[in-house]
């Protein structure tokens, strides 16, 4: 549970029987659900990290309701703000997640009309993500949308050569440098087809 905040998915998922780890910023939004955590006798693995800095394993399910408001000149309130234009963090979570994220993982994505749904996309593309709408909710000023993301069947070839290039198993942490580099050098490469894709990485 990625800016787990109050934990309440993250809490919400442990009673299910669920392995959870909540990650969230703040330190003092981690330290009061590590104690709520405790007080409940609830098994829930919290971490202050900014994103996946300090974050280690790889997990089937990612949720994140990043903040995503536009910021305004003079408030600063990560909470709320996800960056100059809304959408900052939310490109930041995509260019990483892919090593973190189980070959048919899903990640629940929460974000708001005020976030530009179009740029949204548009980041989910040039990081090989495919992606449904499964819920939306008008409220107030704002539309809310539901995103089920997973790694498109690109993504998945090319981090499966990738790790048979370098004959490391996808799951090892050095994995997730190599799927980095590759995501970040197919930018060069939009519309071209897998085999030429694939040469490329090989030769590069």
């Amino acid at each position: 549970d990625m800016g787990t905040g109050s934990g309440s998915q993250a809490l919400t998922a442990v009673e299910q029987g669920c392995s959870v780890t909540a990650v969230d910023i703040n330190l003092q939004v981690v330290q009061h659900l590590r104690l709520k955590a405790r007080k409940n006798n609830l098994s829930l693995k919290v971490i202050q990290s900014d994103l996946f800095s300090r974050v280690k394993g790889m997990f089937d399910t990612i949720i994140f309701n990043p903040p995503y408001l536009p910021q305004d000149l003079g408030v600063e309130d990560a909470s709320i703000y996800g960056g100059k234009k809304g959408w900052e963090i939310s490109e930041r979570f995509f260019a990483q997640v892919p090593g973190f994220l189980n070959v048919q993982g899903v990640i629940l994505f929460l974000f708001s009309t005020l976030t530009n749904k179009c740029q949204i996309e548009t980041i989910l593309r040039q990081h090989l993500f495919q992606w449904e709408e499964v819920a939306r909710q008008k409220i107030a000023f704002e539309e809310l949308y539901v995103y089920k993301i997973q790694k498109s069947e690109l993504l998945q070839e090319l981090e499966h050569a990738t790790a048979q290039l370098f004959k490391v198993r996808p799951t090892e942490p050095e994995m997730r440098n190599y799927c980095n580099e590759v995501l970040h050098f197919l930018h060069e490469f939009q519309g071209e087809d897998l085999q030429t894709i694939k040469h490329a990485v090989r030769e590069n």
